[in-house]
């Protein structure tokens, strides 16, 4: 069940609260004023809840003292809005990715990614890395612009759950690497004589006179500490919805986590890269700028 999965100690909240425990600096839009929450919901038992939830396809966490308000008013909206709004255009995403889109009660992931990260802030001495303990690896994640649609110039006028799926959406590649790692996609792309899911995606967009985002995040960090974001970002998308070729590898004490809490984490780790891209916009690097002519 979800409980194990994500363990009972996790702390739910709103769609709205979890996205600014993610991304605390940020201004999102203002939550909606608090709904009236029925008689009858209110005498339901924490089981009669969860069961009404479970049947409109809701994934529920923990009900506590702390979380059923949350759940209430999330039963109240699901019998006016039923999920199944969002469930074709999002098929293939992870449930974690899915359920936060639909505006489900998230995880605040915060701590767990804090956990994944502690052990290789600060190396051991003596102890072998993959690639070594060089702070020169980054992130990155390849954008198609004919999705995101200059995305930061109109994210004002739509509702912040439309704005992180269409950055969701757009992403179709992630990436680790260093120096001009990313741009290595672009020159194989450009020289014909491969082919891929990745390079046949760059060249339609370039087909269509658009040029690649490439969207670098979570800077200097260890190889390892790389190799591990990519992979949770890499499951909380799906590998079905990307042109990576092979799921990432984990590395730490990711390497004992549930399916579920690697998802979730990725999850975390794009809702702050999609905040990057808003606030430094989008640069396409077309073919023009990948071939001397």
């Amino acid at each position: 069940g979800i409980n194990a999965e994500y363990g009972e100690d996790q702390t739910l909240c709103s769609w709205h609260d979890w996205s600014m425990v993610t991304a605390p600096n940020e201004t999102l839009a203002a939550p909606s004023p608090t709904l009236i929450i029925p008689d009858r919901i209110r005498d339901m038992t924490d089981r009669e809840l969860r069961t009404q939830l479970i049947s409109r396809g809701a994934l529920v966490g923990a009900i506590t003292a702390s979380t059923r308000g949350v759940y209430e008013q999330y039963l109240v909206k699901l019998e006016t809005t039923p999920l199944t709004k969002l469930e074709n255009s999002l098929e293939g995403y992870s449930r974690e990715l899915i359920s936060c889109l639909q505006g489900q009660p998230q995880v605040d992931w915060s701590g767990a990614e804090r956990e994944m990260v502690r052990e290789f802030q600060t190396p051991v001495v003596g102890r072998r890395y993959r690639q070594g303990t060089m702070k020169c690896f980054f992130n990155y994640l390849l954008i198609d612009p004919r999705i995101a649609d200059d995305l930061s110039a109109k994210a004002e006028t739509l509702d912040p759950r439309e704005v992180f799926k269409l950055f969701v959406k757009s992403v179709f590649y992630v990436g680790k690497g260093k120096q001009s790692r990313p741009y290595n996609h672009l020159f194989e792309a450009s020289l014909q004589n491969k082919d891929s899911d990745k390079l046949r995606r760059i060249r339609a967009i370039w087909s269509s006179g658009r040029g690649v985002v490439s969207l670098h995040v979570y800077n200097n960090t260890i190889a390892e500490e790389a190799f591990t974001r990519e992979a949770v970002m890499i499951a909380s998308i799906g590998l079905k919805k990307l042109a990576n070729e092979k799921k990432g590898e984990y590395y730490g004490v990711s390497k004992t986590w549930s399916a579920a809490k690697r998802r979730g984490v990725g999850l975390s780790l794009l809702y702050k890269a999609h905040l990057t891209l808003l606030n430094e916009g989008h640069r396409e690097i077309k073919q023009c700028d990948v071939v001397k002519t």
